[in-house]
């Protein structure tokens, strides 16, 4: 007996600690309502200036295991208005209260929290046309956790879709998403998926998106501007039709990942997809693999920095309160950050890039490491007339190499041409005429190697020396041989002896007097027409 009355009487204690917790926090949030709406607002305010819209609170109820409050974003006048718009959207929010909110325990989340808030829309002039076509259930609803320390835990629900009028119709398995970061912003989690969208008009246009998912793990620390770490991105399919014109992509994935160490950033990106079709004829599949390696992070925030501040000062560019002198040093310091940049002698990578189809498989592998550049190599570099000259300056070592299947090049261009119409043996002939004369061409300018199978290309710098194909060149041998219209060369010297000069007209506007450029000989006029 005496036992049973102590366990009544630790329940009685325990829920009426609770009680008492609830009610503190409820009166905590309502104390500090109006300086979690300001600083809401100034986030708005500083980050997305252009959106002329305001925050407010009104409605607090308070209890002692819950509070409602309602939140008003309202839209405000702009230049030139008389008068507020006066639409308004308006959050609902029910707010249980910590340690232990009731709804978290519903969801079987057992550890301490200051708040759990669910908002939903309420269904106004604004919003009703949303309501109508979920049916009218709120189109987004919202579960917050809101930590002691101030870490929110967010699960958004999209709501389901299914709209039809006047020919469209629009349908929506609906979407769910979680976000989870803390007071500063300066870790950030997120994961969210969807079905399928279906949106057709009429008979002839459509889009279908389907298994729709991504996750994202990043971070940045003190005042940097980049967000680091994983994020991924996949999308089972994606079919678009306007009228005869259909295109489709299957299994997209992108994944990428970046870090710092070392004060060096890098990066790495996969993308593939596994297959490519227009109106219905498989055009094959696409993969690629990047990397960024050893960029200086501290001049590439210090240049986002002065990028910003670049921005913001070209808006008073046509103003009395523009600053020249203020712009031309921003100028000259945007100029050190990017030569900072090369600090590390950064590389970057394609490795490679792929195109596969039913006949074969291409690739091309890209690699580029780049000098350390300092104040003296960057003034060479805006002193340098030619690719010549540039080139040692900017470039430590540099790779090229591709490998071109005939077989899938040849399908491809055959497959090409019956999406235009043309019959399957036809376009089959053609594709095999076409990358024959290619790879012909290419063999006679010894740019390419050509087997039964392949085509092939390799170059390969460094120490201002090339490697092509096989053949060694320095920089100057190749240039001479391969820019046939001096494309990369210092050629500006060839026209030191043109002067052109002055043609005189008559007051009709006619020539009066030929015009002789330099020691260019004049046409032949003996020459006989073209037949």
């Amino acid at each position: 007996m005496k036992k049973s009355l102590v366990a009544v009487g630790v329940i009685v204690a325990l829920g009426a600690a609770w009680g008492v917790a609830s009610w503190q926090t409820g009166k905590k949030i309502e104390a500090n309502l109006d300086d979690y709406i300001a600083k809401a607002s100034k986030f708005i305010k500083d980050k997305y200036p252009d959106i002329p819209v305001t925050l407010t609170a009104k409605d607090f109820s308070r209890g002692i295991f819950s509070s409602d409050v309602k939140l008003i974003i309202k839209e405000t006048k702009k230049s030139g208005d008389t008068a507020d718009s006066g639409e308004e959207v308006v959050l609902l929010n029910t707010i249980d209260h910590g340690p232990f909110p009731l709804s978290q325990l519903k969801s079987m989340v057992f550890s301490p929290n200051m708040a759990a808030v669910r908002t939903e829309l309420e269904n106004n002039e604004v919003t009703k046309q949303a309501f109508e076509i979920t049916g009218g259930k709120s189109p987004v609803v919202t579960d917050t956790r809101v930590s002691y320390d101030q870490n929110f835990d967010i699960d958004l629900a999209v709501s389901k879709i299914n709209y039809k009028k006047d020919g469209e119709e629009l349908a929506f398995s609906g979407a769910d998403l979680n976000v989870k970061f803390d007071k500063e912003f300066k870790n950030v989690k997120g994961k969210g998926s969807s079905n399928e969208l279906t949106y057709r008009k009429g008979e002839r246009e459509s889009m279908v998106l389907k298994g729709l998912s991504f996750d994202s793990d990043v971070s940045k620390s003190g005042d940097s501007y980049f967000y680091l770490g994983d994020q991924n991105l996949s999308l089972k399919e994606l079919a678009v039709v306007n009228y005869s014109d259909t295109v489709s992509l299957k299994d997209l994935k992108l994944n990428g990942t970046s870090g710092s160490k070392d004060n060096k950033l890098s990066a790495d990106i996969d993308y593939s997809l596994g297959s490519l079709s227009y109106r219905d004829i498989d055009l094959g599949g696409i993969s690629l693999k990047g990397s960024l390696k050893d960029l200086d992070a501290v001049s590439a925030n210090t240049l986002m920095a002065s990028l910003e501040e670049y921005t913001k000062l070209s808006e008073s560019m046509y103003t009395e309160d523009f600053d020249d002198a203020k712009m031309e040093a921003l100028d000259e310091k945007m100029k050190s950050n990017a030569l900072g940049l090369f600090k590390y002698s950064p590389s970057f990578a394609i490795s490679p890039l792929s195109w596969k189809n039913s006949g074969g498989e291409s690739k091309v592998n890209l690699n580029v490491t780049f000098n350390a550049l300092n104040a003296e190599s960057f003034k060479a570099l805006e002193n340098a007339s030619s690719f010549e000259k540039i080139l040692p300056v900017l470039v430590k070592e540099f790779g090229f190499n591709m490998d071109l299947s005939k077989p899938m090049l040849t399908d491809f261009v055959a497959v090409a041409m019956q999406s235009q119409g043309m019959g399957a043996k036809e376009a089959k002939e053609q594709g095999e005429q076409g990358v024959a004369q290619m790879a012909s061409m290419g063999a006679m300018m010894e740019v390419v190697k050509v087997t039964d199978k392949t085509i092939s290309m390799e170059l390969k710098y460094s120490n201002n020396n090339i490697d092509f194909n096989g053949k060694k060149y320095t920089v100057a041998e190749f240039l001479e041989k391969y820019d046939q219209y001096g494309v990369l060369s210092d050629n500006s010297s060839d026209y030191e002896s043109y002067e052109e000069e002055a043609i005189e007209m008559d007051p009709n506007g006619d020539v009066t007097e030929e015009v002789t450029i330099g020691e260019e000989p004049a046409a032949d006029a003996a020459a006989p027409a073209a037949q």
